[in-house]
């Protein structure tokens, strides 16, 4: 059997007292922005009013994203997003990223959205989905998937629609990577 002597008592009693007191707090930041870009002959523009938590890693709040046809005019996509999600660490940062589905006529499109919840910055890219194989992450596989294809005209991988799969493509999926997607 163990007993505590008195002196074992007063020694846990002052490491308790005197050691640094380790507290975890959340870091959440909320973040306003609205961009606007435009692809092919299509503007996107988005809203967003969401708040980041750094420490459990999550995304919530809501993205507005409208899609208009610049050549008839027409609204060719107009949705809220309700936005729950985890993210993936990026280290260092205190950055989240996540994509927003995109359906239009004849593809479907990805806004790459990160938020930085240090500095409040954020931005959006709007391309192809970089979530090439369809299963609600963009990942290695993604990766893989586009750098396979890396200086063909695959018109499912050309992800800027520039003509060629390249550099600029595999940048984009590369940016993505554990991003969530969100339709």
């Amino acid at each position: 059997m163990l007993r505590a002597t008195p002196i074992l008592a007063s020694a846990l009693l002052a490491l308790v007292v005197f050691a640094p007191l380790t507290q975890v707090q959340a870091t959440t930041q909320t973040i306003n922005f609205s961009k606007t870009q435009t692809f092919g002959h299509i503007t996107v523009a988005i809203s967003a009013n969401i708040t980041i938590d750094t420490t459990a890693e999550t995304i919530t709040g809501t993205v507005s994203v409208t899609a208009v046809n610049d050549t008839s005019g027409q609204t060719i996509f107009s949705r809220t997003f309700n936005v729950n999600t985890s993210y993936a660490s990026t280290g260092s940062t205190s950055g989240a990223s996540f994509v927003l589905m995109i359906p239009t006529v004849g593809e479907v499109m990805g806004a790459s959205c990160t938020a930085n919840a240090s500095t409040g910055a954020s931005s959006c890219l709007v391309s192809k989905n970089p979530d090439v194989n369809h299963d609600g992450m963009v990942n290695i596989l993604d990766v893989a998937t586009v750098a396979s294809s890396f200086g063909t005209s695959n018109p499912a991988y050309d992800l800027n629609n520039r003509g060629v799969v390249d550099m600029t493509d595999l940048a984009v999926v590369a940016a993505d990577f554990n991003a969530p997607v969100i339709w």
